[in-house]
């Protein structure tokens, strides 16, 4: 992978691009990580595909990103998608619109991702960012149980 492919996923890299690329994790998720690999594990083989669905999954974050908030920068979408007091929860639905975007949007299929390989593609990233959603679901609980 290009080294340029890199930075763009870690600058948006989440759930899809951290399955897809590197596991690129807020320093808060560092815990997922064995979950991570475990739905990295669902992925079918990318085969000659790889680059095409790094591109994609990092459109996808873009596009969700800017859904949340218009003006976002693409460093602030990493530090916002960190930021667990965000007061939009932007982390939340950043990954709700990702699951979202990989489950209905029609450019996997173009780009030659049918069947189960399809299927097993959009099993990972939801297996991902279940764990995300899971994690971010207990640091609200702990942050209202320290605040009560």
């Amino acid at each position: 992978m290009k080294s340029s492919a890199l930075v763009v996923c870690a600058l948006v890299a989440l759930c899809v691009s951290s399955v897809v690329c590197q596991d690129i994790l807020c320093p808060q998720y560092k815990h997922l990580a064995e979950d991570i690999n475990t739905c990295k594990r669902m992925l079918p083989n990318f085969g000659d595909k790889k680059e095409k669905v790094v591109a994609l999954t990092v459109r996808f974050g873009i596009r969700c990103a800017r859904t949340i908030d218009p003006d976002i920068s693409l460093p602030e979408i990493k530090e916002r998608r960190c930021k667990a007091d965000d007061p939009d929860d932007f982390p939340t639905k950043f990954h709700k619109c990702l699951t979202k975007q990989v489950d209905t949007d029609t450019l996997l299929e173009r780009i030659g991702f049918q069947g189960e390989d399809l299927e097993k593609f959009r099993k990972a990233v939801r297996c991902a960012n279940e764990a995300f959603e899971r994690a971010l679901t207990e640091e609200k609980k702990e942050q209202h149980n320290s605040q009560s």
